[in-house]
């Protein structure tokens, strides 16, 4: 007969054997079905070995208070582990809480740090939220050619609310000059006639608006790139 010990060794192999360690879509799937404090342990356990998946959302959940009492500066602690990890998610989350304030004090130099790394990786809401920096001076001068360049970042990619906030500062002239077309035409292709949501209707009443001060002309030339951009999505460049 074996040792007890070699036994009980080969019941825990097999014990280890028939209890893998958890994944990150058995804490999405808890997630989604509302079991927040699964998805907490489930991802909180991937974290700790270095995860920065799960470091995001083990910081959003500290955001949200699911599963946990909110703590928005525990949040911080592991959007910061993935953020110097590069991971893009994480570095957006950690910007806005720089934006707002919370868990840390306000600071929009680490904001627009953090938002101005994510968006160099494809964060297409990070573009968003810099031009909306730019745009409307938080915390900054008010700075309109660094709010397009990066507005259009987002609205090649199909942001509605870039577009709208391009065409908004082409019809209006702010810090550039009065651009009817291209107003016009970001209005146009932010619009969608199937959908009653605000910023669609905002984008509906600038194209309209718009179209009573254009010339024949003007108007051709907009419906021209309009049309050229839903065949073929081709980006649209600063000039």
């Amino acid at each position: 007969m074996l040792p007890s010990g070699v036994l009980l060794a080969g019941m825990l192999l097999v014990a280890c054997k028939e209890t893998p360690p958890p994944t990150f879509q058995q804490g999405m799937d808890a997630y989604m079905q509302g079991d927040y404090p699964t998805a907490m342990n489930v991802w909180r356990q991937l974290a700790e070995a270095g995860d920065p998946s799960a470091q995001t959302n083990v910081g959003l959940l500290y955001s949200q208070g699911k599963g946990v009492a909110q703590d928005p500066a525990e949040a911080i602690k592991w959007y910061q582990m993935a953020a110097k990890q590069g991971y893009m998610d994480a570095e957006y989350n950690l910007a806005l809480l720089y934006r707002d304030g919370r868990g840390v004090e306000a600071n929009v130099d680490e904001a627009i740090r953090w938002f101005q790394s994510a968006a160099e990786k494809g964060h297409l809401r990070a573009a968003l939220r810099l031009g909306d920096i730019y745009y409307k001076g938080m915390g900054v001068q008010a700075n309109p050619r660094e709010a397009i360049k990066w507005y259009e970042i987002a609205a090649n990619q199909r942001d509605p609310e870039a577009q709208v906030a391009l065409g908004d500062i082409f019809a209006n002239g702010q810090g550039v000059p009065v651009d009817r077309v291209r107003a016009y035409f970001w209005y146009t292709v932010a619009f969608k006639p199937d959908d009653d949501a605000p910023i669609y209707l905002k984008a509906r009443m600038g194209f309209i608006r718009l179209s009573g001060f254009m010339s024949s002309r003007e108007l051709a030339e907009a419906d021209l790139r309009v049309e050229e951009w839903r065949r073929g999505q081709r980006p649209v460049q600063r000039q």
